[in-house]
């Protein structure tokens, strides 16, 4: 690699590390990844996993090239990079270590405190594998990954903590005063009429004295669902 390509290389990591700070949302980030990586990454194909939170396994968030999403998932539960939360690189005499990337992929896990959150796979390049340079622009790259995600995952943590109730998981008066003044103001702008159902649970005492205050603190959440 030359000068000239070092230097440009380290320029796109720039820019795209910039650029993730002004991302709010995953899907603003992934647009940022998407146009980035296949130019820090031109002749090696890549995947990048996160873990579900649904089903709590590694889903292909995107990859390039195309073909590349072809590929098998990695178990998260064998991976060896994700559950060590280190680096690897999967060579002949390592097959078993993330046996499905294919021999010459370097695994690096997105890591939040002491756990692993999703996967960078890094092909092989066409005439080799990998080299150090590459492996630590890699590295790099997923530690920008890293702290975008857990950045904006914190924000939303945080904004749902201000917006919902912490017993029963309702939305609160904070939330209920924004949506409604939003409403009114679409309402004004296209002349339509607003209607509004409002429903008051009473005798909560009763069922507190009878049930116990857990039972209680349970009720709105059960009577809403």
């Amino acid at each position: 690699m030359d000068s000239n390509e070092y230097v440009e290389k380290l320029k796109l990591l720039s820019g795209m590390g910039m650029l993730f700070q002004s991302c709010e949302a995953e899907n603003e980030l992934f647009d940022v990844t998407f146009w980035y990586l296949p130019k820090l990454f031109p002749d090696r194909p890549g995947t990048i996993y996160l873990v579900d939170k649904i089903e709590k396994k590694l889903a292909r968030a995107f990859s390039w090239p195309d073909s590349a999403g072809e590929q098998k998932t990695p178990d998260s539960a064998s991976c060896r990079a994700f559950l060590t939360g280190v680096s690897e690189d999967v060579t002949e005499t390592k097959s078993r270590v993330c046996r499905v990337c294919g021999c010459g992929t370097h695994c690096i896990p997105f890591r939040e405190g002491k756990g692993s959150f999703g996967l960078f796979c890094l092909g092989r390049q066409k005439n080799g594998l990998p080299s150090s340079f590459y492996k630590g622009l890699a590295v790099i790259t997923t530690e920008y990954l890293s702290l975008g995600l857990s950045n904006i995952r914190l924000r939303n943590r945080l904004h749902e903590m201000t917006i919902r109730d912490p017993l029963t998981g309702l939305f609160n008066r904070r939330y209920m005063d924004d949506v409604i003044n939003r409403e009114i103001k679409k309402a004004q702008r296209s002349g339509a009429r607003l209607g509004m159902i409002m429903v008051d649970l009473d005798y909560f005492k009763n069922f507190n004295d009878s049930y116990g205050h857990d039972a209680g603190d349970n009720g709105p959440g059960i009577d809403t669902n």
